[in-house]
């Protein structure tokens, strides 16, 4: 074989590896805790999913929340949260009935303080509620998209667990 056909076909088996080599899923399960020091609570996310082949994230978020307070933690109620996706969320307070609401990006805020409210908390800080759901979306979309430490600016990074099989 000349060199240029030895080019060719080096060239052509690059090609098919770099084509292929993108196409393989992801599975993931991560685990992460952040803190909101001016509201007092600590939410911990933890989700399980696949990233499609060629994706950076999966296509719909899911996974479980718990809030919790760390400071005055007796006047205060645990939520949980188990999100079905980016609109559908079920709720629940200590161990009571679960409820279900319906939520977008222009209601989820509102909707969240809310829940802290119910939950006991005096006026949730709007930037730390934001970012709360910007972190517990990013931990379900997956690795690529959950904030590690240097990458909050109203929450704290407790501890990041990227459980990848």
């Amino acid at each position: 074989m000349g060199p240029k056909k030895f080019f060719s076909v080096l060239t052509g088996v690059f090609f098919i590896l770099g084509v292929c080599g993108c196409g393989f899923e992801r599975p993931f399960q991560s685990e992460a805790t952040y803190q909101a020091p001016k509201t007092g609570y600590e939410i911990t996310i933890r989700a399980t999913g696949v990233v499609p082949a060629g994706a950076e994230i999966v296509d719909v978020p899911s996974g479980s929340v718990e809030i919790r307070p760390f400071a005055n933690p007796k006047s205060k109620k645990l939520i949980t949260l188990i999100v079905k996706n980016e609109k559908h969320v079920i709720y629940h307070y200590d161990e009571g009935n679960p409820s279900a609401v319906e939520w977008d990006f222009r209601t989820r805020n509102a909707l969240f303080a809310d829940l802290l409210i119910r939950a006991g908390y005096d006026q949730p800080d709007a930037d730390e509620v934001e970012e709360s759901l910007e972190v517990m979306y990013g931990v379900m979309y997956g690795p690529k998209s959950t904030r590690l430490k240097g990458q909050t600016k109203f929450l704290q990074v407790i501890e990041v667990k990227k459980i990848t099989p």
